[in-house]
């Protein structure tokens, strides 16, 4: 060995509310793969010393390497529609083009 350590990033909460973006560390929330999506919201608008109400329509991504998305839900027209569930529709299109 020569001394040297390899340096393991730590898990972030990528906030975006009211057009701002930020990176907040998951120990600095006190949050982790355990915790529900209501425990996220609630951490974050502790953070944010906001009401928790202000984050009742935003959705939270889980990421692969234990980071964590933030935002609000995507509105498409007048009717919202999460990303998640918007990623599964043009999924089905790609696997079934006769559906168009």
């Amino acid at each position: 060995m020569n001394g040297m350590t390899e340096e393991i990033p730590q898990a972030v909460v990528h906030i975006r509310f009211e057009g701002k973006s930020q990176d907040i560390s998951v120990s600095e929330l006190d949050v982790g793969q355990a915790s529900t999506d209501e425990q996220i919201k609630s951490a974050v608008a502790s953070f944010l010393d906001v009401e928790p109400a202000k984050l009742e329509n935003y959705v939270i991504e889980r990421h692969e390497n234990g980071n964590y998305t933030v935002r609000p839900e995507a509105v498409f027209g007048k009717s919202k529609i999460s990303a998640k569930k918007l990623t599964e529709i043009f999924q089905t299109l790609r696997e079934h083009p006769s559906v168009w």
